[in-house]
């Protein structure tokens, strides 16, 4: 398919994943995927069903998060001032509520983040969006240490197996061109069917569009017309360079382009 209108993203939007990717990236920086981040009990051995989240919670630094936490404040007030006054509530939150939504976000326990959220007044969009990003590197981290002493190779499940995240990009290999998708939380890769839809598991060849921009090439949607959802894919074959995986702005257009033909997708807090 043909961009048939410019595709423009407004400053804002530059300007937020620009400084998000500087703040948290200070965190990678000053931490390291140890033991302090992914602690497994002696003798522990991951089963291979479930995601290894479920069975050894990360260990997060509480003071470090708290700090993160009020730089990506200070950067949402400046891009997006209609949220300036739930950042104004959330700054104030208790260290007791705050210790509980960075633990509901990691386990994605989203009706009791809810329930706490609603009962301090806060817009769910703008907690939920704060609270992701907060914990979005320590994740990051214990995805690092986890994975360097499991195999993954033959999980190949539409959510993460290291903390059950969902895909937000996907990367097709040069070679045989397997697929590879990416966790939205914890930057995670796995192997996953090409003809396949990681959104619904839809497998009907028939229903499963791959729709190429020619201005971008090596830059692509993989849609589904079964259930409208969609991932960016950056394909490696025709010229994609996944080191663009790294900068959420840069794909960006992808996601406007699949709005613009009535695609959808479940990860919405880039």
């Amino acid at each position: 398919m043909s961009i048939r209108e410019r595709v423009s993203l407004p400053r804002e939007v530059i300007r937020l994943s620009e400084g998000l990717r500087s703040i948290q990236e200070e965190v990678l920086h000053l931490t390291h995927p140890n033991e302090r981040v992914f602690s497994p009990p002696d003798g522990w051995v991951w089963d291979g069903e479930q995601p290894v989240i479920t069975s050894v919670s990360p260990s997060v630094d509480k003071v470090m998060a708290r700090g993160l936490f009020r730089h990506i404040l200070e950067l949402l007030v400046t891009c997006k001032p209609e949220w300036a006054g739930d950042a104004g509530k959330l700054k104030a939150v208790g260290e007791d509520d705050f210790c509980r939504l960075i633990e509901y976000t990691i386990k994605g326990e989203n009706p009791d983040f809810n329930r706490i959220i609603k009962t301090l007044g806060i817009a769910p969009e703008a907690a939920g969006f704060v609270f992701f990003h907060t914990v979005r590197p320590f994740l990051k981290l214990y995805s690092m240490a986890a994975c360097s002493s499991l195999n993954l190779d033959e999980w190949m499940e539409n959510y993460c197996p290291v903390c059950g995240g969902k895909p937000s990009l996907a990367r097709v290999e040069r070679g045989d061109g397997r697929r590879y998708l990416k966790c939205d939380h914890c930057g995670h890769e796995w192997l996953f069917r090409l003809l396949a839809c990681p959104r619904c598991g839809n497998d009907d060849h028939s229903s499963l569009v791959f729709l190429r921009i020619e201005e971008t090439p090596g830059y692509e949607l993989h849609v589904c017309e079964c259930c409208h959802g969609y991932i960016k894919v950056v394909n490696e074959k025709t010229g994609g360079d996944r080191r663009v995986m790294e900068d959420e702005a840069a794909t960006v257009y992808l996601d406007l382009i699949a709005e613009q033909q009535g695609y959808r997708t479940d990860t919405g807090n880039a």
